[in-house]
This record gives structure tokens, C-alpha cells and sequence, in this order.
């Protein structure tokens, strides 16, 4: 019962920050300015650099992703339960994979299925191109890292509220988790 008190005060305290009462200008132009920017940190997306646990061509809904464009917009193309799965799916590896995946396409337009083999405006890709792409798409996972590591920092010394929300709520349940966690092998060992 202490628990969750505890989580509902932290709760109501980060919450209440981007609803500072509206007593002064100074306030209000405050609250104004923190309002969207607090918006935007709990908007952020998890930062994962690591290799899926799945395989595009295998997994379900993976499996639906055929090209590069269908992964940078998966709701033009798949119903929103994939494409949320799609979407939450994105990492550094992952969008190395499709880039290469387009690049070789453009390399090789007879390789992939339903190309045309006489398309040479699309093998005359140039390797400037190619680098200005691998450069590109490094430095949105730089600027997407550096800022969510900006927040970290920021939001040790202010008890994390400017911790993005996902991190907040791992950070929150992580006494259910250990639980939830023990409880399982407790129940396995039961079993045996």
C-alpha cells in the first residue's frame, strides 16, 4: 500500500510541474514554454542500438515489410496494430538494414522481384549519394541519442521528471518486474 502511495505522489508531482499555478506573467509565460517541451520528452521513443530479436523476412508482422518505404511509413500500407509494431520496432540496426536493403535495390534493380531490368537511371546510383545517405542517417541517431542522453542527465538532479515516459514507467514498475520475475520461478519450482 506504501507502494503504490509512493507512485501516485511521484505521479501527481510531475504532473502538477507543467501546471504551475497561473499567479504571474512569469508563470504563465513559464508554464507556456514547459507545456510543449514536456510534451515532447513523454513523446519520445525508446533509443535501441542493439540487433532486433526478430527476422524481417520471417516474423509476423515483420515478415510484411518489403521495402524501405513501407518501413519509414507503415500506416500508408499495413493496419495500425503492425504498423505500431513496426514503428515501435525501430533501431539503428534496423534502419542500416533497410537502407542497405534500398541502396542494393537501386544497385541491382533485377535482383529484387517485380523490377525492371532495363532501368539505368536507377543503376547509375553514385557512391556520393550513398555516403551522404550512411552519413544522414548516423547523425539522426546521433542528434536522437544525444538528446534523449541530454534528458538523463537533466532529469537526474530534477528526480526525473524530464526523463522521457517510457523510461519513467520502466523506472516506476521495476519492483513489479523483480516480483512478477520471482513469483514466476517460485511457481516453476513448484511445478517440478
Amino acid at each position: 500500500d506504501i507502494y503504490w502511495r509512493g507512485r501516485i505522489n511521484f505521479l501527481s508531482e510531475t504532473s502538477s510541474v507543467t501546471q504551475a499555478p497561473r499567479r504571474s506573467r512569469l508563470l504563465s509565460l513559464l508554464n507556456s514554454c514547459l507545456k510543449p517541451l514536456f510534451k515532447q520528452i513523454d513523446n519520445m521513443k525508446r533509443i535501441s542500438l542493439e540487433e532486433p530479436d526478430f527476422i524481417w523476412s520471417k516474423d509476423y508482422p515483420y515478415c510484411l515489410v518489403g521495402n524501405k518505404d513501407t518501413y519509414d511509413n507503415p500506416y500508408h500500407y499495413l493496419q495500425r496494430a503492425e504498423a505500431n509494431e513496426i514503428k515501435n520496432s525501430r533501431s539503428l540496426k534496423s534502419d542500416l538494414h533497410w537502407l542497405n536493403d534500398s541502396i542494393n535495390a537501386q544497385l541491382h534493380p533485377s535482383d529484387m522481384p517485380g523490377a525492371e531490368d532495363n532501368n539505368e537511371e536507377a543503376k547509375q546510383i553514385s557512391t556520393l549519394k550513398i555516403k551522404w545517405l550512411y552519413a544522414c542517417l548516423w547523425c539522426k541517431w546521433f542528434v536522437r541519442t544525444g538528446w534523449y542522453s541530454v534528458c538523463l542527465v537533466i532529469g537526474l538532479p530534477f528526480l526525473g521528471i524530464w526523463w522521457p515516459r517510457p523510461l519513467r514507467k520502466y523506472i516506476l514498475s521495476f519492483g513489479n518486474l523483480l516480483e512478477d520475475g520471482e513469483n514466476k520461478d517460485a511457481t516453476n519450482e513448484d511445478n517440478d
